[in-house]
Formats: C-alpha cells, structure tokens, sequence
C-alpha cells in the first residue's frame, strides 16, 4: 500500500488475488479496508479479484453466487460493484458452451443480470456473442 500511496498519478489499480495480497494482515478485511481508503483519497478505480469455492456436486451450469467465495475472500462481498464469472463448461461436461463465460452483474448497478461472451484465447479477449 505504501508503493501505491507514493505513486504520483493512479487511473487503475488491479489486485489479482485477494487472499493473496492479504496474506498475514493485522485483521480480517485490513487490506480490503485499505484498497477502499485509497480508491477514496485518489478518486482511483480499483478492481479486486477474488477466487470462488462452488459447490463441487453443482452442475457447472448453475451460476456461482457470492457465497461460493472462499473464506479468504470474504472482504470483497462488501464491495460496492461485484461482477461473478461462470465458466459453464468448466470441466469439460458442456461442450456447447465451451470457451464462453457468463459474467454476472450481482451487485452495484441499477439492473443485475447476465451478458455471455467467448474467449478467444488467440487474440486474449473476450468477445460478445452474436444473437440467436
């Protein structure tokens, strides 16, 4: 935090594993707390990943909620935007729906819901899908 506070312009700070950069804090949820403190005093946009636990006798078609975080990753339910990937072919059991990833608006924004898109791993994006 401090080599993030001694940066002189921020837009974007992106922390890939919460559990990761929390590891050993003081108190549960101090790197969460401090992640939020920072967005607040440098108007940055700060986005936080974090992984989830979903039921393994769950059908890789039923969409993960926030309960399906890992015990270290419960800070980042309180965020105020939350966006859930569901990979509906996970394990290979649903091949039609291979390489597309379902992003899940949970909470955050006026309207919740869900938009599919396909990765394609060529060019490293995520695509919209044409109507059908």
């Amino acid at each position: 935090m401090e080599q993030l506070a001694a940066q002189p312009e921020l837009d974007l700070v992106v922390v890939d594993g919460y559990s990761q950069a929390a590891y050993g804090e003081p108190f549960e949820g101090a790197t969460f707390a401090a992640l939020q403190q920072l967005a607040r005093e440098r108007d940055v946009a700060v986005l936080v990943t974090a992984h989830l636990t979903p039921d393994k006798n769950a059908p890789e078609t039923d969409p993960p909620t926030l309960s399906d975080l890992s015990s270290m990753e419960n800070p980042v339910a309180e965020a105020r935007n939350a966006v859930l990937l569901h990979r509906p072919d996970r394990n290979g059991t649903v091949p039609q729906r291979r390489g597309e990833v379902d992003l899940i608006a949970v909470h955050g924004w006026q309207d919740t819901g869900s938009a599919t898109v396909r990765f394609e791993p060529e060019y490293h994006r995520f695509v919209d899908l044409p109507n059908t």
